[in-house]
C-alpha cells in the first residue's frame, strides 16, 4: 500500500500531451494522461479537507476502454474535486473515448468538469450513478454513441446554470432514468450543426429533468423529449417547443411534462 502524503493546501495535478506519467505532475513536469493523474490523486494523498484539481493543457486526448475519468467514491479527505481544461475555449481541449464514457462517476462523489469538448464513439460523454454528482459547464458535447449525459440510480448531472454547447449527435442529449436527476436550469445552450437525436431529453422510471430558465439557440432533429414510466420533465412553463428537435415530444405511462 502506498504511504499517503497528508496535504496542508489544495493539490493541483497537471496533464499535457507533452507530459510523461513518470513526471511528478507539476506545471513544469506534467503527467501524460488524465487517468494517471486521477490514480495519483486517489492513491497518494490524504487531502485533509481540501478540494484537488486536475488541470489539463490544450490538446487532443484519446483513450480506450479505461475512459478519462472513472471513480467510485471520493478521494480520501476531499469534499469534491475538479477536472479543468480551457474554460474560455473548450474546443482547444478535446477528449475522445472509444469503448468507454469520457467521465464515469459512481458512489458518493462530487466532481466538477469544465473546459472540454467530450466525444465517445460508442458510449456516453458524462455518466453519474449511485448518488454521484457531476457538475459541468463550459463544455461542448461532440458526437456520442448513446447519450451526451446519463444519470441513473440516484446519480445527478447539473450544469449549475453555466453555459455549454452541443456540436455532435447522440441517441439522447439528456438520458435520465431510475431516480436520476438532470439539471440544466438557467443554462444558455448553443446548438451547432443541426445534430440528430432520437430524443433530446428523455426521463423515465421516476427520474427528473429540471430545466426552468434554460435557453437554446440552434436547431436539431428528432423528438424534443419523452417522459415515460413516471419520469418528469419540469420546464416551469417553458412550453412544448423548449428543447431543440424536429418532432413534438411524447408523454406516456405516467410521465409528466410541465
Amino acid at each position: 500500500m502506498t504511504d499517503r502524503t497528508r496535504l496542508t493546501s489544495a493539490l493541483t495535478l497537471y496533464v499535457a500531451t507533452t507530459g510523461s506519467n513518470s513526471n511528478p505532475g507539476t506545471s513544469s513536469e506534467p503527467f501524460l494522461t488524465i487517468a494517471w493523474a486521477v490514480s495519483v490523486m486517489y492513491n497518494n494523498y490524504d487531502h485533509a479537507g481540501f478540494a484537488p484539481t486536475i488541470s489539463v493543457a490544450n490538446g487532443a486526448y484519446t483513450c480506450g476502454s479505461e475512459g478519462f475519468l472513472y471513480a467510485s467514491g471520493p478521494p480520501l479527505g476531499a469534499p469534491f474535486f475538479s477536472l479543468v481544461g480551457n474554460v474560455a475555449t473548450p474546443s482547444d481541449v478535446t477528449l475522445t473515448a472509444t469503448g468507454a464514457a469520457c467521465v464515469n462517476m459512481g458512489g458518493a462523489v462530487v466532481v466538477s468538469v469544465s473546459g472540454f469538448t467530450l466525444s465517445s464513439t460508442d458510449q456516453v460523454g458524462i455518466v453519474a450513478y449511485n448518488a454521484a454528482q457531476v457538475n459541468f459547464g463550459h463544455v461542448d458535447f461532440g458526437a456520442c454513441g448513446t447519450a451526451h449525459m446519463t444519470a441513473t440510480s440516484g446519480g445527478s448531472v447539473n450544469s449549475l446554470g453555466q453555459p455549454y454547447s452541443i456540436s455532435g449527435s447522440s441517441t439522447e442529449h439528456l438520458a435520465i432514468s431510475q431516480l436520476g436527476l438532470g439539471i440544466i436550469a438557467g443554462s444558455s445552450v448553443t446548438v451547432t450543426g443541426t445534430p440528430n437525436f432520437s430524443f433530446f431529453a428523455y426521463a423515465d422510471s421516476c427520474s427528473v429533468i429540471y430545466a426552468p430558465g434554460a435557453t437554446f439557440t440552434g436547431s436539431a432533429t428528432g423528438y424534443r423529449y419523452a417522459a415515460t414510466a413516471n419520469g418528469v420533465i419540469e420546464t416551469n412553463g417553458g412550453g412544448a417547443n423548449l428543447f431543440p428537435g424536429s418532432n413534438a415530444g411524447v408523454v406516456s405511462t405516467g410521465g409528466q411534462y410541465t
